[in-house]
């Protein structure tokens, strides 16, 4: 009627569930296979092998050459070259240490192309990285140049615009007769000073040339090809 366990008695807190305090052990098959099967602890399904191969686990053994090939790579990471490197081995041969002393001369071969690998591999890299920075250079010159062409066409149309539409305005204060004055961009920051009389406010008949004259004025060089921001100047440029 009444049936009693390890477990009657027992709160959530202190309860111990038997399978993790008597965890099943390993149950062997055949011992001629060296399997054995391993007991779920769940009865969820999981894809785990049930079976391993006893004696798969194999002990790395370090080598003398292990331990060179070691020094090798903190030597190369000192600035070693490959004579440096070899006078470097030489001498330990001839001062017989504990190392160097067994080595043969196929061991010292190799140990000779490891390094040389390991030095021709950082030239490659450099050399890889300069020729990145070249291109790069050469790429950021010829962009100047085109975006300087591009500028100077445009600030070129903008000034010819200037004159013509200040030769046919009406306000008062400043040249009509433009011929003498260049169109040259280069030009632009002494030719604007001879534009204007000077003595006088600007009026409502200023505003046919004011607008032209505010762009080619503007600290953000982008209004000159109609643009808002440096960052589509580039845009554009590459699209010419």
């Amino acid at each position: 009627m009444y049936q009693n366990n390890s477990q009657v008695g027992r709160t959530r807190v202190n309860k111990i569930r038997e399978g993790k305090k008597n965890p099943p052990g390993p149950k062997e098959l055949y011992k001629k296979d060296g399997l054995q099967h391993i007991r779920p602890r769940s009865s969820v399904s999981i894809d785990i092998p049930q079976y391993k191969k006893v004696g798969q686990i194999k002990d790395k053994k370090i080598t003398a050459m292990d331990k060179l090939y070691h020094l090798q790579d903190e030597l190369f990471l000192e600035g070693l070259t490959l004579d440096e490197y070899k006078d470097y081995v030489q001498d330990k041969i001839n001062s017989e240490k504990y190392y160097y002393k067994n080595l043969s001369v196929k061991n010292v071969a190799e140990l000779n192309k490891r390094y040389r690998r390991l030095v021709m591999k950082k030239e490659n890299e450099y050399r890889m990285i300069g020729e990145k920075k070249e291109l790069k250079r050469r790429q950021n010159k010829l962009f100047r140049q085109k975006r300087k062409k591009v500028m100077d066409q445009r600030k070129h149309e903008l000034i010819d615009n200037l004159f013509k539409v200040m030769k046919k305005s009406k306000s008062i204060g400043h040249i009509k007769d433009t011929s003498i004055l260049s169109t040259n961009p280069d030009d632009w920051l002494r030719t604007k000073t001879s534009l204007f009389s000077g003595g006088r406010y600007l009026d409502s008949n200023d505003k046919d040339w004011g607008i032209i004259y505010q762009r080619l004025n503007s600290i953000n060089s982008a209004h000159l090809l109609n643009l808002h921001s440096s960052t589509e100047i580039y845009d554009y440029v590459f699209l010419q």
